[in-house]
């Protein structure tokens, strides 16, 4: 056998093998996707979940958006833990130093005018 023979016959190979592992894990997916359906649908509900559901389902029903809203931002509030903080973490910024040309980051500073400036400034419009 010539080379040019061993190698088509070696591309014939792996290409059949790539072949037969795609349909495989096709065919495996598809069938391990199809049993486990059919199991959970064989599955009594649970009881406690499904009461959880429709108290939920019939509150949202009732209830007004804005409403559910504000409770859901006091009780994040009520506990320090998982209260909202603003923050100061800039490590997405440190990738940014390997660029060419990077300039620091520096936060911005707002100069409010005091009182004195605001009241000659609204005198002047």
């Amino acid at each position: 056998m010539s080379a040019q023979q061993d190698f088509l016959r070696y591309l014939g190979v792996a290409g059949t093998t790539l072949a037969l592992c795609f349909a495989g894990q096709e065919w495996l997916g598809s069938y391990l996707d199809v049993h486990w359906h059919a199991q959970l649908k064989d599955r009594p509900a649970n009881a406690d979940l499904t009461k959880i559901r429709t108290e939920e389902s019939h509150a949202l029903s009732e209830a007004n958006i804005e409403k559910a809203m504000e409770q859901v931002a006091s009780s994040r509030t009520s506990d320090p833990r998982i209260a909202p903080k603003p923050s100061t973490d800039l490590s997405p910024m440190s990738g940014w130093v390997q660029q060419p040309d990077f300039k620091p980051y520096e936060p911005e500073v707002v100069q409010r005018p005091s009182a004195a400036s605001a009241g000659t400034e609204a005198g002047t419009q």
